[in-house]
């Protein structure tokens, strides 16, 4: 059809609601696409890359092969999607942002404004902390790591912080639970206490117990 064959892929092969899709990798495991082709140069696989270092990936190349374009200890996206349900791809894909946080070619003229970056807001994030292409992203140090994002908010949820699931573990949704890992005790070894035991292990001061009233999550 007219939308085949970009990058080496069409729908079926690419999109989980056509069938195809990947599975995501194992403890940031960092490897090349198989299927890629850049079919804006030359229809060149990821070995063409690997093996002439003097050709310039593209942003595009780099996020298909980051291993032959010595990328993989560089920026990690968040596994986001914007309001509109476009990921970081798509952001690339239409070049809607530059590396620098910018407006891309691809988004509309500044006359013809009608959205920005924050129109799309999602799980606390836009593209320009999300996505590695328009200045966000995360480094490798930080994937796998059990920390909770501070600027998560569940946005199918009544927008509650990660804080809100401590006391709550058994509401978080997929979503949460990649974003507030420590609040949905996904962090805990085998055999100790996750977060929601530890903090019932805990006592308010007396002296501030009105102060702390204020502050209690109601389940």
């Amino acid at each position: 059809s007219t939308w085949d064959g970009r990058w080496g892929y069409n729908a079926y092969t690419a999109c989980c609601a056509c069938g195809g899709g990947g599975l995501a990798t194992e403890d940031g495991e960092c490897s090349d696409d198989p299927l890629f082709l850049d079919t804006d140069v030359d229809s060149k696989p990821c070995s063409d890359f690997a093996a002439n270092s003097s050709v310039v990936c593209s942003a595009v190349v780099r996020t298909f092969c980051p291993v032959a374009c010595n990328y993989c200890d560089k920026c990690v996206d968040l596994p986001w999607l914007s309001a509109a349900a476009s990921n970081c791809l798509i952001y690339l894909a239409r070049d809607f942002c530059t590396t620098d946080g910018e407006y891309g070619a691809g988004w509309p003229e500044p006359d013809e404004f009608t959205y920005y970056f924050e129109t799309f807001t999602n799980w606390g994030h836009t593209a320009l902390t999300a996505c590695c292409n328009c200045g966000g992203g995360m480094s490798p140090s930080e994937v796998g790591a059990c920390t909770d994002d501070a600027d998560f908010l569940d946005t199918d949820n009544d927008s509650k912080p990660c804080f809100f699931f401590m006391l709550n573990a058994a509401k978080c949704s997929d979503v949460v639970r990649v974003y507030c890992p420590l609040a949905c005790g996904e962090c805990i070894a085998p055999g100790s206490k996750n977060v929601s035991e530890l903090l019932l292990d805990c006592e308010d001061d007396a002296n501030f117990q009105s102060a702390c009233d204020v502050y209690t999550v109601s389940s």
